[in-house]
């Protein structure tokens, strides 16, 4: 997912001829695996920003309509895949860049197996069908489907640390209120955890301090899922919301209760 915990990740080396940030709070680290890393301006994950969404959807705004300044714009898309909208991401990082606000888009993918960087094919288990994306984030092998939700803030960062822990607190809070308790983040390897299983992973790459990809909540993942990859190069479990809850839920269901916490935290 920016699937499962990853171990062994070597980070990128970040653009052009930029200072380096302090060692706990470079724009970049390890997707699913140790979370500092030396060099480079990564994390394995996901990605979004700026398709369509049906009319009313999304902002995090008061009663007159208008979004809070105090939080960050934020879209649920529905299932769209994955080239598309991390397009549409990289699209939103260029109008960031260009002094336009951050924003947070929220979907859920087509199967679709993901390879960072530095991934090696060894860990595609049994990809079927199931089409392999090689793309820039750092990081191993993941996957994304149908019955996880795809969480990628597009927004200026200082702390790569921080950002991480404030986005998982707003999925752990969230999933204590729907009924699964006791989740905490983790920072090696990265991700939000469960009695000892993953339930949300994460990975971003930086640049310029914008960060593109996110984190990945297993809302209702089939466990077959797992069976085409060793996610993140790692042998670990892997857990959804609806198991840990003991009833199905629907991913729409959870965006809309974690949009606006995500909105608050970024």
């Amino acid at each position: 997912m920016p699937g499962a915990p990853g171990s062994g990740h070597r980070a990128d080396d970040r653009e052009g001829d930029r200072p380096r940030a302090a060692a706990n709070d470079r724009p970049d680290a390890r997707a699913e695996g140790r979370l500092a890393a030396p060099t480079g301006e990564r994390l394995d994950a996901p990605t979004g920003e700026g398709l369509d969404a049906p009319a009313g959807e999304g902002l995090d705004a008061p009663s007159d309509g208008r979004p809070d300044a105090r939080t960050t714009p934020w879209r649920w898309l529905g299932r769209v895949g994955y080239r598309e909208v991390l397009a549409e991401q990289l699209a939103a990082r260029e109008r960031v860049w260009a002094g336009a606000p951050g924003s947070i888009l929220l979907c859920e993918h087509p199967p679709v197996i993901t390879l960072g960087r530095s991934a090696t094919e060894a860990h595609i288990l049994d990809a079927g069908d199931v089409p392999i994306e090689r793309i820039e984030r750092g990081g191993e092998v993941t996957y994304h489907g149908p019955g996880q939700l795809m969480i990628y803030p597009v927004v200026r960062i200082r702390s790569v640390v921080a950002f991480l822990e404030h986005v998982a607190r707003a999925i752990i809070e969230t999933c204590a209120e729907l009924g699964a308790p006791g989740a905490a983040w983790q920072r090696d390897p990265a991700g939000v955890w469960l009695a000892g299983a993953k339930l949300a992973a994460c990975g971003i790459h930086v640049a310029r301090g914008v960060s593109v990809h996110g984190f990945a909540l297993n809302v209702d993942t089939p466990p077959e899922a797992w069976r085409r990859i060793r996610p993140c190069g790692l042998a670990v479990p892997q857990v959804s919301l609806a198991q840990a809850r003991g009833a199905p839920i629907d991913v729409e269901r959870v965006a809309r209760a974690l949009g606006p916490r995500v909105a608050r935290s970024v």
